[in-house]
């Protein structure tokens, strides 16, 4: 009884520091009471390692944070910490105190850190315009990649060759392309073509009084939405990159504002979007299918500011403005919620809502990495089928797609040397190999950052099977040093079990592929010993059981002379 009510005394601290709902806290209690408090007792009590940083030791240096990552991933209090419990803790457990842009505590802004912000206050602004949780939850990569793009001290985006040049000349004089004329829409505006690039720049306008600094370019652009399934409704997707940093640009940003009626205000606009430095801007939003004005100015949206140099010198950016009929909600859709693809949304709807509450993009554009992670923090990712060596997999010549997301950590053994110090082997799942023969190559490599080793064993599963191959990293995978590709040498009447395990706490999907200098193994009709031949030693099974069922082959129910006429008939070694 002391026991329940030192839990529920826990449980309420719990709740209290890391924000925990009610009905989460029933399902805690629950779980913890019908597993005899498993999970609260696996967290180590001299656990060390931030619970926000992956680290080859199970447990955190946070108790209850600790705790609440274990109730959700026994994994990371049994085996490891890894990159997937190291972002549980920080989707779930209590938010650190902000730390402000500029800060002597904060990290650098070009290196992934725990805690937010980063020590360059400017770069550290500009990125959190963009990303929010670079500055309230972690500073990962994303954040990082953010900062190398827009604090780079300058940029002129290239323009592809399959684009559509801007309709206004620097030199042209009078209205150019600008969205009103007189009060009535410009009749000679570009209509935009789908995922086609507009390259334009901004030219300076003479404002007829003298003056040297001019009025604002504004460059205006025809959008017509249309709507093939008749529901009114159109996805548009806007992307931007301006020249940034150069002598004629300067730093100031550029905007894109969507207008429905040409000569409205750009206040009005009923979507805008804001460049930051270099990086590329994007904003996907279903809206009326019709005919719509893209604006492009450059300024802070909604002040347009002048340009006021001469054509020789131009402030350049590409504008792509793609859609689709794709305005339903696609959660419930196709595509793992675990892994990447280049859809919106997911299968599992309740997860797929989750993940969109916390970033509204992975049911806007793609499910990419991010969404990814957020759906194994939010949602139980399932354990894999073949999380354990019983469990594996059959498979041959091919690729076949595996997860390490939820897998647990086998403990068979790994051949000394295999695993290149001080790296750590972590979460793993099976594969076994059938019908193969020849100088087989199992590889791993893919693009990405997944850190994976391979270790190859004979069938069937054994605690003391002795390794045949074991890799961890390899320069033949170019795309990722850090994938695992082993080779050894396969016979016909044998299976082998392929290990893909993860290391350092690297946590994902990936793809694993097995080719063969030889085809596949074929049906060898009187090759009893399963060597790949038809020898005499396969002539004295089929004498021995002569007059029996043992060694029919022809499905007579007798071993006779048509048996042996068959096995002498494809003698030697098999096709």
């Amino acid at each position: 009884m002391i026991e329940i009510r030192v839990f529920l005394v826990l449980l309420a601290i719990l709740k209290s520091f890391a924000n925990i709902p009610n009905f989460l806290c029933g399902l805690i209690a629950l779980g913890a009471f019908s597993s005899g408090y498993a999970w609260a007792q696996t967290c180590p009590v001299d656990a060390t390692g931030s619970c926000t940083v992956s680290h080859p030791t199970p447990g955190c240096d946070t108790p209850v944070c600790c705790a609440l990552v274990c109730a959700i991933d026994q994994f990371c209090c049994l085996t490891q910490w890894d990159s997937q419990c190291a972002f549980i803790a920080q989707v779930n457990c209590s938010t650190p105190p902000p730390v402000p842009c500029g800060s002597s505590s904060a990290g650098l802004c070009t290196v992934v850190h725990p805690t937010p912000s980063c020590s360059d206050a400017a770069c550290c602004e500009s990125v959190c315009a963009v990303y929010a949780f670079c500055c309230s939850v972690a500073w990962d990569q994303t954040c990082v990649s953010a900062a190398f793009s827009i604090c780079g001290t300058s940029c002129t985006p290239p323009c592809p060759t399959s684009s559509m040049a801007e309709n206004e000349p620097c030199a042209t004089t009078g209205v150019g392309n600008s969205p009103c004329v007189n009060g009535a829409a410009n009749t000679t505006l570009l209509t935009i073509q789908s995922g086609k690039t507009i390259c334009g720049s901004f030219r300076f306008v003479d404002s007829g009084d003298g003056s040297q600094q001019g009025l604002p370019d504004l460059d205006a652009y025809k959008l017509v939405l249309p709507d093939p399934n008749g529901d009114g409704l159109s996805r548009v997707t806007i992307d931007i990159q301006a020249e940034y940093g150069t002598l004629e640009s300067g730093t100031l940003p550029v905007f894109v504002a969507l207008l429905s009626q040409p000569c409205l205000s750009l206040s009005g606009a009923m979507l805008s979007l804001q460049t930051s430095g270099c990086l590329v801007q994007s904003r996907t939003q279903c809206m009326t299918a019709g005919t719509w004005y893209v604006v492009v100015a450059r300024g802070t949206f909604p002040t347009p500011q002048p340009f006021i140099y001469g054509c020789e010198e131009l402030q350049n950016y590409n504008l792509k403005v793609s859609w689709d009929d794709v305005c339903s909600n696609p959660c419930g859709s196709s595509g793992d919620c675990f892994d990447t693809h280049n859809t919106p949304g997911c299968q599992i709807s309740t997860c797929c809502n989750s993940v969109c509450a916390i970033d509204p993009v992975c049911c806007q554009k793609s499910w990419d990495q991010s969404c990814v992670d957020i759906a194994i923090s939010q949602c139980s990712p399932p354990v894999p089928a073949n999380d354990q060596c019983s469990q594996a997999t059959i498979v041959s010549l091919g690729q076949v797609p595996f997860t390490l997301v939820a897998a647990t950590s086998g403990s068979n053994p790994i051949p000394l040397g295999c695993i290149v110090s001080p790296n750590v082997v972590g979460r793993d799942v099976w594969y076994r190999l059938k019908n193969v023969r020849g100088s087989v190559t199992v590889r791993t490599c893919g693009i990405g950052s997944l850190n994976t080793a391979l270790v190859i064993y004979p069938y069937p599963c054994s605690a003391t099977s002795v390794a045949i191959a074991c890799n961890d990293n390899t320069d033949l995978c170019t795309t990722n040093p850090s994938s695992a590709l082993v080779n050894f040498t396969a016979q016909c009447g044998s299976e082998y079990l392929m290990r893909v395990a993860s290391i350092n706490g690297s946590v994902g999907a990936g793809m694993l592929s097995v080719t063969s200098s030889l085809t596949i193994c074929q049906p060898c009709p009187g090759d009893y010993n399963t060597d790949g031949l038809r020898s005499g030693s396969d002539l004295a099974v089929l004498l021995s059981a002569w007059g029996t069922t043992g060694a029919d082959i022809n499905g007579d129910n007798t071993t006779n002379g048509n048996d042996l006429a068959i096995l002498l008939s494809g003698w030697g070694v098999c096709p």
